[in-house]
């Protein structure tokens, strides 16, 4: 995964070979668009997700020679190819268990803003159901491929967040002044009656990098000043997802980097209930105003080196 994007990134001319068990895929880039994807079973760019499930495995890379210069048996943007490799690793994404989440250094104001400013298509609203409830419909939603989140609503708050049908994150806030994790959480969650939630579909960009801070995790603060170089920075690391928390008063919004790549800020637009995904310009020009605090929190993407 990690080699395709730098390709892309980098606009390469470059063929990789990525060797599994009983063959090979190649795939061949000319100037950061794939043009070619071949293996040993088949031709296509369908066979290209059989290196992603390898976890690209041993490959070997070198300059495209000009006699494959013009093969071309793949149309797919760039922007395109990023996303379908994302959805192919949702698939097979390994995450820590609930188990393992830990609250040592996180802070309430930033689980507030996450649980406030999720964004993403609500696909279906819940009408009263306990807790038990909530859970039955976490066990359903693992037969599926669904990717986002529960989101509670009304007197109990919280997020179970989903990615290819499993549940691999979870955050309550039971009151004002505390907060539960993971399997805390859920314990908690199976006491409660009448709660109501949202089931929110969302893209892997956002979902992977809103629940960073509720994994295994490092973190750090931003001079504001820095921010625009913080995030090249940020860019230059393809094995990590970034939640940039910035905060001021009453004021917050949230920069997501996957991968490398700058997803977006989310932020309310004045009148809105829901956060949306905004450019890039948005949190550089909130990192200007008097006042502004910038926690980030990296969460390093399981199997890369």
């Amino acid at each position: 995964m990690a080699i395709l994007i730098n390709s892309i990134k980098n606009e390469e001319n470059v063929k990789h070979l990525f060797m599994g068990e009983y063959g090979v895929v190649i795939a061949i880039f000319k100037k950061g668009v794939l043009n070619w994807v071949e293996s040993t079973w088949g031709m296509g760019f369908a066979e290209l997700k059989r290196a992603v499930v390898w976890g690209g495995g041993r490959y070997t890379s070198k300059p495209t020679p000009l006699e494959d210069m013009n093969k071309k048996n793949v149309e797919m943007e760039p922007k395109e190819l990023i996303s379908t490799l994302l959805a192919w690793e949702t698939e097979i994404l390994r995450l820590p268990s609930v188990q393992e989440q830990d609250a040592r250094d996180l802070s309430l104001g930033l689980l507030e803003s996450i649980y406030n400013l999720t964004p993403g298509e609500v696909s279906s609203v819940e009408g009263p159901s306990g807790g038990p409830g909530v859970l039955h419909a976490i066990r359903e939603i693992g037969e599926t491929r669904f990717t986002g989140y529960l989101r509670l609503t009304g007197a109990h708050r919280g997020l179970v967040f989903i990615v290819g049908g499993k549940n691999v994150a979870s955050l309550m806030l039971p009151d004002d002044s505390s907060f539960l994790l993971g399997k805390k959480s859920l314990d908690w969650l199976a006491q409660q009656v009448g709660v109501q939630y949202e089931r929110i579909k969302c893209d892997l960009f956002t979902t992977a990098c809103l629940m960073t801070p509720l994994l295994p995790h490092t973190m750090g603060q931003v001079n504001p000043d820095a921010l625009e170089d913080f995030i090249k920075k940020t860019q230059g690391d393809i094995t990590g997802n970034y939640l940039i928390h910035l905060y001021m008063r009453d004021a917050h919004a949230i920069g997501l980097v996957y991968r490398g790549i700058y997803a977006g800020t989310l932020a309310k637009k004045k009148g809105e209930n829901r956060a949306s995904l905004m450019p890039l310009a948005i949190i550089l020009r909130l990192a200007m105003l008097p006042g502004a605090q910038i926690d980030y929190y990296r969460y390093k993407v399981p199997g890369t080196k």
